[in-house]
């Protein structure tokens, strides 16, 4: 009788009162500890990253930009990262020129439809059945960009219709319509790829930074120095430092080439000449960034560049992201 009580008084109690006295008690206890200070540990590490995010967000400078549609957002932070030196990978460059293709389709309708509106009449007749082509793109069902191989069929509607008077008459008054997405270097790089396709041309994106012992005006004077660049086809020119021997631009510049040579002129300003400092050339490497120095007869030039081809995928990189390429030769360039 007494060992049926028992049984039932197992079945009946708690776990814990139905245990056998001895190390049960002491194996639960050290594993709740064992628990309390795994607790305790991943509590301070939460709060040690909620401390670092804290400090980290105290550093951090947000800005909200706002603004009405195509008002350049998009292209503000582009511009950012590109001044702060975080180059876009050839992936990245690759779909900016589906994104390219696309904008000069929509620019051309833009100003096809315009033309008509304007009442502007066509240089050329058969010009108005490649307006009608061009009119009849409606896009990738929704899909950003177009495609090499799409856009090779408008290829040369476009630039017959870029050539006809009509349509330049239409650009000419673009300030009385809205041209969506269309830049006037997007115009000037399709002119030039598109009538001549025989030719390469490349967009250089030259970063030049500081001169150093420079001398305009004498040995007691200071220069007034700005600094041109020049790829072949569009050169482009930057501010002027005053009363600086060693200025500081800081400026970047876009230049379209295709003869493979950058050219960088240092000139100090003048009231009637502005005079020829010096000057230097090199063979341009391209699709990966590239430092060099420009020797003047007193002082030097510092600067830097990127180029790769805008329409083409026809200049890849010499090496691995990695490698270790030699710096192109710079040339000393005599003033024409």
């Amino acid at each position: 009788m007494s060992g049926v009580v028992r049984s039932l008084s197992r079945c009946l109690l708690p776990a814990e009162a139905s245990r056998e006295p001895g190390g049960s008690k002491q194996s639960n206890s050290e594993r709740d500890a064992a628990q309390e200070r795994e607790a305790r540990r991943r509590s301070r590490e939460i709060d040690a990253m909620l401390a670092r995010e804290r400090r980290a967000v105290r550093r951090l400078v947000k800005i909200l930009l706002l603004g009405a549609g195509e008002s350049g957002k998009s292209t503000f932070l582009k511009q950012m990262r590109i001044i702060n030196g975080k180059e876009f990978d050839k992936k990245a460059l690759l779909g900016f020129r589906d994104t390219i293709y696309e904008n000069i389709i929509k620019g051309m309708r833009v100003l096809v439809d315009a033309r008509d509106k304007l009442g502007i009449g066509w240089q050329c007749g058969e010009n108005e059945k490649q307006g009608m082509l061009v009119m009849s793109w409606e896009g990738r069902g929704g899909a950003p960009g177009v495609d090499p191989g799409e856009f090779q069929l408008y290829v040369v509607a476009l630039g017959a219709l870029w050539a006809d008077a009509g349509i330049q008459g239409a650009y000419s008054r673009r300030a009385e319509f809205q041209l969506v997405k269309m830049k006037v270097t997007i115009f000037l790089c399709l002119a030039l790829t598109l009538l001549t396709p025989a030719l390469s041309y490349d967009v250089v994106r030259v970063t030049v930074s500081n001169g150093y012992g420079l001398r305009g005006d004498g040995w007691w004077g200071r220069t007034d120095g700005y600094v041109k660049v020049d790829a072949g086809s569009l050169a482009r020119t930057t501010r002027v430092i005053w009363n600086d021997n060693s200025p500081s631009w800081r400026q970047t510049l876009y230049v379209v080439g295709r003869n493979g040579r950058l050219s960088i002129r240092v000139y100090d300003k003048d009231w009637f000449r502005d005079d020829y400092l010096g000057g230097c050339w090199t063979r341009i490497v391209y699709w990966r960034r590239v430092s060099a120095v420009c020797n003047l007869r007193y002082g030097r030039v510092y600067f830097s560049y990127y180029a790769y081809s805008l329409f083409r995928n026809l200049h890849t990189p010499a090496a691995g992201a990695n490698s270790t390429l030699p710096v192109p030769t710079v040339h000393a360039l005599q003033e024409n």
